[in-house]
């Protein structure tokens, strides 16, 4: 198996886990009149193809999870909407075999997201570069 092929694969893995991120508790830091959330597909801006759908459904299933929001896909009818673009994926090898192969990798994926009360038009939050970091092990299986 190439090598390219197992990088692609564990790029692949890591987004259909959903990065093995996800929001703690169940609260909301969002204002209690916000009951539609609006999220559009991200928008892609790496080589790594399919992430962004992986990524918006992953997204969207975990304000679904919360409970307390209807989730749409676009901004019509909603009354905030999350934007958000994926900037970069890096895979550096953190991890090698005795013959110098890599067997753990370093995955990072930087967004830029902006959460906007769409009422109003003002942003409540945006962060410009955020980052989320981990490390895998690259197995016969990944």
């Amino acid at each position: 198996m190439s090598r390219l092929f197992c990088v692609a694969a564990l790029v692949c893995a890591i987004a259909s886990s959903g990065c093995g991120y996800a929001l703690a508790g169940r609260g909301s830091f969002l204002p209690s009149d916000i009951r539609v959330v609006g999220i559009p597909q991200l928008v892609n801006r790496t080589t790594f193809f399919d992430v962004e759908q992986i990524l918006t459904e992953k997204i969207r299933n975990e304000f679904i999870g919360r409970g307390k929001y209807r989730v749409v896909p676009d901004a019509a009818g909603a009354d905030a909407l999350l934007n958000a673009e994926i900037i970069s994926i890096t895979l550096s090898p953190v991890g090698l075999t005795n013959t110098q192969l890599a067997s753990r990798y370093q995955f990072v994926l930087t967004m830029k997201v902006d959460f906007v009360d769409a009422r109003v038009n003002r942003s409540l939050w945006e962060n410009d570069a955020l980052s989320f970091t981990g490390e895998y092990d690259l197995t016969a299986s990944t």
